[in-house]
């Protein structure tokens, strides 16, 4: 029990320092064949992600906790930016987070920001390796060449100015192409990055109810309203 103890105390430290990375992290990684990382890197959802950001005051100001949202109204009002969007390239590995150069398509929300304009979003990552990519409360990437709509905050003081975080990890990005892009009864380490690219979210196995998934369905078709407005 106490070797348990310790080594969640120890997982959450790293953690913590992990995910201060990808906001302030300045080392970048450099010389990563992107479509070799995808193939063998393999997708994990962080365990205590939720407790991290909750707890960790600056990304609590940005990050709005799934048990806050109860509506699209709730997801709207608590993000910056609002917007459709588009990734147009591979991201960029900075530090242990992972950078996506997007394009704006569409702007339902925001201040001083362009049609077309190029904007940078961090994937809610905690650890970034050749191996693993460790994600933050179930979160997953963002697909190239796949339009999403997205709700944003700006990260702060970050170490590249202008970048934005998504205001909540369970509906922070919702692609538009109508399906249900949820996986259910994912079991840790079991996919590559390349797989998980085809869902918005994941549930773990044994460790959600069925009033969970129709939460996300629903506001899911909330959000996606929102583009007829």
């Amino acid at each position: 029990m106490k070797m348990l103890i310790r080594f969640i105390i120890m997982f959450t430290i790293l953690l913590t320092l992990s995910i201060t990375a990808i906001i302030y992290g300045r080392i970048e990684i450099k010389h990563i064949d992107y479509e070799n990382y995808i193939e063998n890197s393999k997708y994990a959802v962080s365990i205590v992600g939720q407790y991290l950001y909750e707890n960790y005051p600056e990304l609590k100001s940005v990050i709005i906790p799934n048990k806050m949202i109860d509506s699209i109204d709730d997801l709207v009002k608590n993000s910056e930016a609002v917007l459709v969007i588009e990734v147009k390239e591979n991201p960029i590995i900075h530090g242990s987070g992972i950078l996506n150069n997007c394009i704006i398509k569409k702007i339902i929300k925001g201040e001083n920001l362009k049609l077309n304009e190029i904007i940078q979003v961090y994937d809610l990552t905690a650890h970034t390796q050749a191996d693993v990519t460790l994600y933050i409360d179930n979160t997953t990437p963002l697909k190239k060449n796949e339009p999403y709509l997205v709700f944003l905050n700006k990260a702060p003081r970050p170490s590249i100015k202008g970048t934005y975080v998504f205001s909540n990890a369970e509906f922070g990005h919702i692609r538009l192409n109508g399906k249900k892009n949820y996986l259910k009864d994912y079991e840790n380490y079991s996919i590559t990055m390349k797989d998980i690219l085809q869902y918005d979210y994941v549930f773990l196995k044994e460790s959600y109810k069925s009033e969970d998934i129709e939460k996300y369905e629903r506001i899911a078709e909330e959000a996606l309203n929102l583009l007829n407005k």
